[in-house]
């Protein structure tokens, strides 16, 4: 089964200028997820040749935690205002708010799938989840892993896993994956 597309994702920071967004060299923002100290190093080291910003974590429920901690230092989508607010004496009203707009924790989540603690799936899960919950634009996921049955990506893939990549990973390929989705 082959990976799946994922679409393009934006900036996680307000685009300061049109031009911004066209930028095919502005940097993501990745959430690194491997207990293999070794693969972790790897991915650090692209990282900064890239001049890409990142977390690592190195298990699911450190990832999850990074994640929702992460997400708490962007401003949040303008929510309706409650009937229930007392606080507010102005009427109910419906804020429509741009998807392309909504914030995000993480441009881009490398995601192991094999993890102590929690694994990747079930991370990925969490992370979906909270995304739904606090309104944010999702991340792209993208799966890094010894598994390579069918059945491992179609449990991915249901997890919300976008894309699904089988180590060894060329770090050439992975530029090219950023790239498109860019």
């Amino acid at each position: 089964m082959p990976a799946r597309a994922a679409s393009a994702v934006g900036d996680s920071r307000p685009s300061s200028s049109p031009t911004d967004a066209a930028n095919p060299t502005r940097p993501f923002t990745i959430l690194m997820v491997d207990d293999n100290r070794i693969n972790l190093q790897l991915l650090v080291t692209y990282m900064n040749r890239n001049r890409h910003t990142y977390e690592t974590a190195t298990n699911g429920l450190e990832a999850v935690e990074t994640y929702k901690s992460h997400s708490l230092s962007h401003p949040q989508s303008p929510r309706p205002q409650s009937p229930s607010d007392a606080s507010s004496a102005a009427p109910f009203e419906s804020v429509v708010v741009n998807p392309s707009e909504r914030p995000k924790a993480f441009d881009v989540v490398l995601m192991d799938i094999s993890m102590p603690i929690m694994d990747g799936l079930e991370a990925t899960r969490n992370i979906r989840q909270y995304e739904r919950e606090r309104g944010l634009k999702p991340s792209t996921v993208i799966a890094l892993t010894g598994l390579a049955s069918a059945t491992a990506q179609q449990e991915a893939f249901s997890s919300g896993v976008d894309i699904f990549l089988t180590k060894p990973v060329r770090l050439k390929e992975l530029t090219k994956i950023l790239e498109r989705v860019r």
